[in-house]
């Protein structure tokens, strides 16, 4: 979004005169900078609460502002988002800045973290630091039953009224705002629309304040070219800042006043010109006819379906990505519904989401990932995934479904294997088969559950001990239940074991020597396991941040360091000029099966 400008030929002689008198001391040949910081107003609360992000993009300089790329905030309830803008200009070129907030409240509980914004700029890009805050349980206040609203008039988008108020005829210059509709949904979008109208090339114009919009998401829309119109036989040079404001909840709303300043000549006195707030009423989402598993996702929605391979073996984990394209608010999209046959488990996984403004109407595009266990040997159809929406326009509830999509599990063949370093390639892929071998999944009370059941030691006393064959029954079974239920548990208890699997694969790379995507899925493998451990994202688990959060989860300072490491030498291999030896690859993952041996080893204690 930019302010309204518009040239004259007095303004540009005025500008030339100021540049030529004051050119021994103004900063000369300067760049545009960029700068991006996140905040929250509070570290600690409780799911009954909310926090507010604040997120700052600053260009000093020349230059327009970039669009900041939020997280996922799938841990977080959205309630409200709001954006302004304040420029300031001075002899050096100004500066600009524009603010972001979102109320989030946070839907789970324990250590949850809000991944770094990203920006990108002049061709780089500018991160900031990973936000960890700590969430209890609280009572959440009961929710009123849900009262039937009459379908909300559809009336059409007005980008210009038909006329301005009579007080505004004839002077120089006016502001007005509109939007395309005074009732809406929730989560519909709201177009609202900023008119400056400029009669007089001498007014000087700028200072640009956007409103405010608490209660609403907010996504600024493509500038317009300026427009001619006549008023009172005078014309007048329309220009348009828009915006798409996406309600949040029901109820009357304020879209707040937008101004500009204005000043009449190079000395005359400045005065500020504001449009007049404007009242929404958002109506809920119908009761009538609503759908079992709707989760408030309103717009036009699509979805279609892939998977990363159709074979895999029994215990071994394959990627179904699920992809969602359409208008709407993407940002309020729910992830889909997948469900998995009998003999295969579901889990969710990463979700990104992105937003195209290109044209009036938002669009977006959103991928959710799930892990698809088989734990029976068979051919399966997985989904399809489901989704249910609101669409606005018809005024009524859809279902987006994907095509159903087909896996095969068979029983796997390979052996335990391990590494270590050693003196020479063949010494150190040879040595591979061992140290892997130590890295069995395990429960928590630390029994390795790799060998069958039948090869232990308790198969043959339950024989004899009826009795403690029913007790490790409820137990084996409760244990079942909490795989199923509690998604943290299932990925720290499943972390090893997808580990073990990652490294074999990447020890036959080894003993082939193929350099391949090595260091790519080293990295994931590591990242992946430290993740599923601590149970948060993994774009969480960087070299920057992954020691600090080793320790607090109880890892030692030795222990952390060698995580650093491991994922410094994999960013290192990845983005290496030259390829590296197959014996600096063996000892590299040697290093990555000691660390996670270490961390299984040492408990670690997630949010």
């Amino acid at each position: 979004m930019r302010y309204p400008y518009v040239p004259g030929s007095r303004r540009v002689l005025r500008w030339v005169l100021i540049a030529a008198a004051g050119f021994a001391i103004a900063p000369q040949g300067r760049c545009a900078e960029v700068s991006v910081d996140a905040s929250v107003d509070r570290t600690s609360l409780t799911t009954a609460e909310t926090l507010t992000l604040t997120i700052n993009v600053t260009v000093i300089g020349s230059g327009a502002l970039p669009q900041p790329r939020i997280p996922d905030l799938a841990a977080f309830a959205m309630v409200s988002s709001s954006t302004g803008r304040t420029i300031s200009i001075d002899m050096s070129g100004g500066s600009s800045t524009e603010t972001h907030q979102y109320i989030l409240q946070p839907t789970q509980t324990g250590r949850l973290t809000i991944g770094a914004v990203t920006i990108q700029y002049g061709g780089k890009s500018y991160r900031t630091k990973p936000i960890t805050i700590t969430v209890t349980r609280g009572a959440a206040p009961p929710s009123p039953p849900p009262t039937p609203q009459p379908a909300p008039p559809r009336s059409p988008s007005v980008p210009i009224p038909a006329q301005p108020r009579p007080a505004q005829t004839g002077e120089p210059v006016f502001v007005q705002a509109n939007v395309d509709k005074h009732t809406a949904y929730v989560n519909e979008q709201i177009t609202w629309t900023f008119l400056l109208f400029q009669a007089s090339r001498g007014v000087d114009v700028g200072g640009y304040r956007s409103p405010t919009t608490t209660g609403f998401w907010t996504e600024d829309l493509p500038p317009s070219a300026p427009t001619q119109r006549v008023i009172g036989n005078r014309q007048y040079v329309v220009e348009q800042i828009r915006m798409a404001l996406f309600p949040a909840g029901p109820g009357k709303l304020t879209i707040g006043a937008a101004s500009v300043t204005c000043s009449h000549g190079f000395f005359g006195p400045a005065r500020q010109l504001s449009t007049d707030p404007i009242g929404v009423n958002v109506l809920p989402l119908p009761s009538k006819g609503q759908p079992s598993g709707f989760q408030g996702t309103v717009g036009q929605w699509r979805l279609s379906g892939s998977v990363d391979r159709t074979r895999a073996a029994v215990g071994d984990a394959l990627t179904y990505a699920v992809r969602v394209t359409g208008t709407g608010n993407v940002h309020a999209v729910a992830r889909p519904t997948v469900r998995g046959p009998a003999g295969v488990k579901v889990y969710e996984s990463a979700a990104e989401r992105h937003t195209d403004r290109s044209t009036e109407i938002i669009k977006g595009e959103a991928r959710f990932e799930y892990i698809v266990i088989g734990m029976r040997a068979g051919d399966y159809e997985i989904g399809p995934a489901e989704l249910p929406y609101f669409d606005p326009k018809a005024r009524a509830y859809r279902l987006a479904r994907s095509q159903p999509l087909h896996a095969s599990f068979v029983k796997g063949s390979g052996t335990a294997i391990s590494v270590a370093p050693g003196a020479t390639d063949e010494a150190r892929t040879a040595a591979l088969r061992e140290a892997i071998g130590d890295l069995k999944p395990a429960s928590d009370d630390g029994v390795a559950w790799g060998a069958p059941f039948y090869a232990r030691g308790t198969f043959w006393a339950l024989q004899v001990v009826p009795l403690l064959a029913i007790v490790l029954g409820v137990v084996y079974g409760r244990r079942q239940r909490r795989l199923a239920t509690d998604q943290p548990y299932a990925r720290r208890t499943r972390a090893a074991k997808r580990a073990h699997q990652a490294l074999t694969r990447l020890r036959q790379d080894v003993e082939s020597d193929s350099g391949g995507e090595f260091y790519t899925e080293l990295h994931e493998a590591v990242s992946r396991y430290i993740a599923d451990k601590l149970n948060v994202s993994t774009t969480a688990v960087a070299p920057g941040s992954i020691g600090e959060l080793l320790q607090q989860a109880g890892a030692g300072e030795a222990t952390a360091a060698e995580a650093v490491e491991c994922l410094r030498r994999c960013e290192f291999g990845r983005f290496a000029p030259t390829e590296t030896t197959r014996g600096q690859r063996a000892e590299d993952l040697a290093q990555a099966i000691a660390l996670l041996s270490k961390l299984e080893r040492e408990r670690l204690a997630d949010g």
